[in-house]
């Protein structure tokens, strides 16, 4: 009677197992169909894109990097070459309108200081800036000093 149970198990057992297997298998072929269409039929294209095509929050951003890559390197050769990707009509009002408008918002002080740094690379400069730079050096903040 024992040896009928374990027969009986076994079956219930193999019955499981059979029952995934459809399952397994459509799971593996969907994967395979996948990345045959994926790297075969229709390969990722690679188009290089200038930051010109960006969203302006993101032209936004490129701009930031730009700016704090000028203060950690100093290269304004290659600044002037990055900002030259946006494609913006005049670069210098964008650069102006940007730091302006970035100390208008508050926003981080490192930012401002990074695009005042450039803005002023570039011989811009605005009553606002005038204005922040002033503040800072009457607070004693760092960088208001020129040190910075």
């Amino acid at each position: 009677m024992d040896e009928n149970r374990l027969i009986v198990d076994e079956n219930i057992q193999l019955g499981r197992a059979g029952r995934f297997m459809p399952l397994l298998l459509g799971l593996i072929c969907g994967i395979g169909l996948g990345l045959y269409m994926g790297w075969v039929l229709w390969p990722t294209e690679i188009i290089d894109a200038t930051p010109s095509f960006m969203q302006e929050q993101y032209r936004i951003d490129y701009t930031l990097m730009i700016a704090a890559a000028y203060a950690a390197d100093g290269d304004l050769g290659l600044a002037q070459r990055r900002l030259a990707t946006l494609e913006e009509v005049d670069v210098n009002a964008w650069l102006l309108a940007l730091t302006n408008n970035s100390i208008l918002d508050s926003a981080p002080d490192e930012d401002i200081r990074h695009l005042i740094g450039l803005a002023e690379a570039l011989g811009l400069g605005s009553p606002l800036i005038d204005a922040y730079l002033a503040d800072e050096v009457e607070l004693g903040l760092p960088g208001g000093d020129g040190e910075g």
